[in-house]
């Protein structure tokens, strides 16, 4: 089966969605299933990118931040 990618905002898939939720759920419970993971995988990987430069800009303001957060890192590694 050929992959096809589609770029929805997050109203245009709950409205998909909702959609799909009127059919019979045993003929569509994998199809939801799929959307919902990788909806939820995009929407935490945007999550993170917008929190990693607001980190960044507070350990920048904050040189006692940015000591703790390169010794947690380390201590990580």
């Amino acid at each position: 089966m050929t992959d096809i990618q589609l770029r929805l905002s997050l109203d245009e898939l709950n409205l998909v969605l909702e959609g799909v939720g009127h059919l019979p759920f045993a003929r569509v419970f994998a199809l939801v299933g799929k959307i919902q993971a990788q909806a939820g995988e995009q929407i935490q990987a945007q999550a993170q990118a917008q929190a990693q430069p607001q980190a960044q800009s507070h350990a920048q303001s904050h040189p006692q931040a940015q000591a703790q957060t390169a010794q947690a890192g380390a201590q990580a590694g």
